[in-house]
């Protein structure tokens, strides 16, 4: 086979193999993501969980309510405000006594819901 022949169908297979990968990426694009709630033998706690649970579960809420937070922040410099961090007037305890505000109206909302309304609040008002 001419070279002139291999070198065509390189490029070609070039193509097919872009092709090939887009394909493949596309499902894992399209997919929602998965918000993995904290859990409590086996079910999501929710806003009750919260302001009425033992300390202990108010301590592995609050580790997660923070990581959760600190991700949004992570995000939000990505996309769209790098180096403003929503809630970065107050502190982690302030953060999670917001929270805790937001659970005390709504005890039946699961926590990550509780925490990105809280969050969206913070980051309309600039706080």
């Amino acid at each position: 086979m001419p070279l002139s022949a291999c070198i065509y169908l390189g490029k070609n297979m070039l193509k097919y193999l872009a092709l090939l990968a887009g394909l493949l990426a596309a499902p894992v694009i399209a997919e929602d993501p998965i918000v993995y709630s904290p859990l409590k033998n086996g079910q999501r706690f929710v806003c009750a969980d919260l302001t009425e649970g033992n300390v202990n579960d108010s301590n592995q809420i609050r580790q997660y309510v923070l990581g959760y937070w600190s991700g949004f922040n992570a995000a939000n410099s990505f996309n769209s405000l790098p180096g403003v961090d929503v809630g970065a007037t107050t502190s982690a305890n302030g953060v999670f006594g917001e929270i805790k505000l937001y659970c005390a109206r709504n005890p039946s909302m699961d926590i990550p819901t509780a925490v990105l309304s809280t969050y969206l609040r913070f980051k309309r008002s600039g706080r």
